[in-house]
């Protein structure tokens, strides 16, 4: 994606925004192209991308940072967050309900 460029304010309207709490612990998240359509008769919807924090000390806003620059400046940002990425629009997925981790690669 990083010949597409888009600025930080125009890219934070395009994300969702997810907070999970539970036991005192929060996490946050965040949901990016989202996309509906049939393809071969076959339905799907949902995001492509989601990113999630794996240590307690990163905001909201680091976490955005993050996720902008893995998505548009290529830089490598798996040792701080949990990355999903649908590699077919059929392999689309929705916001859950509670974070699941093993549902992150």
């Amino acid at each position: 994606m990083a010949n597409m460029k888009l600025t930080k304010k125009a890219f934070k309207d395009l994300v969702s925004y997810h907070c999970y709490t539970g036991s005192q612990i929060k996490f946050h998240c965040f949901y990016y192209d989202w996309k509906q359509n049939e393809d071969n008769a076959k339905y799907f919807k949902g995001y492509k991308y989601a990113f999630a924090e794996n240590a307690k000390s990163i905001t909201k806003s680091q976490l955005f940072d993050i996720m902008y620059d893995h998505l548009f400046n290529d830089i490598d940002c798996n040792t701080f967050t949990y990355i999903r990425q649908a590699k077919t629009d059929l392999e689309r997925f929705k916001v859950p309900l509670s974070l699941d981790l093993n549902l992150f690669s």
